[in-house]
């Protein structure tokens, strides 16, 4: 988007990006997975897009066989087709703050093929707390995740696709993900935002 802004003012008009911090888990040191075969889905919105990715699941012969879900306040219909297949599956429901992060921690794959995600927060948790991500290759995928990023194509994914992008785990890229993510701060955030946002002191609004 700043790039389209830049262009669109010939260059004219200055843009600054600050990201925004890592949602809810800032602070919260990098722990080692315990394996690499966890998977989290998260949310209920239709934007999620988690009623494709568990028709995917269900119909992969790799994932039933070598990987464990952990689905996180997903819609009935997710539900229903993760238990109606032969996948080892967790459910949850509405977690507080420090559960939900003792989930990302616990998981080593987020799986996040939302292609209407306007900040990128739900990328940068993940990664914060030592999560690969699979996201759709849109820019403010890239933009959070960096070229460490575990990006599919845009569209309806296929089965080996998603086989393919969950074998690309590699705990070296993964705290790539990692230091990447703990760039962004909320400290960092505001104190850019003061910096930039000139407030009339007259202004009683």
């Amino acid at each position: 988007m700043a790039e389209e802004i830049r262009k669109a003012s010939d260059g004219s008009v200055r843009v600054v990006v600050v990201p925004m911090g890592p949602g809810q888990v800032e602070g919260r040191p990098l722990r080692e997975p315990e394996d690499n075969n966890t998977l989290l889905l998260i949310g209920r919105a239709r934007h999620k897009r988690n009623e494709h990715v568990a028709r995917l699941l269900a119909a992969s012969d790799l994932v039933r066989s070598d990987y464990r879900i952990i689905a996180v306040s997903v819609s009935d219909e997710t539900r229903q087709v993760l238990r109606s297949s032969p996948v080892d599956v967790e459910f949850l429901d509405d977690p507080g703050v420090d559960e939900f992060a003792q989930l990302l921690e616990r998981s080593s794959t987020y799986i996040g093929l939302s292609v209407d995600e306007g900040f990128g927060l739900p990328f940068a948790e993940a990664a914060y707390c030592g999560c690969d991500v699979i996201a759709v290759d849109l820019p403010v995928a890239r933009e959070t995740l960096g070229p460490a990023g575990n990006f599919v194509p845009t569209g309806a994914l296929t089965v080996a696709q998603l086989e393919a992008a969950l074998q690309r785990w590699d705990y070296d890229r993964v705290v790539q993900l990692h230091n990447r993510a703990r760039q962004r701060s909320w400290a960092h955030f505001a104190a850019t935002i003061a910096e930039w946002v000139v407030i009339d002191p007259n202004d009683d609004r």
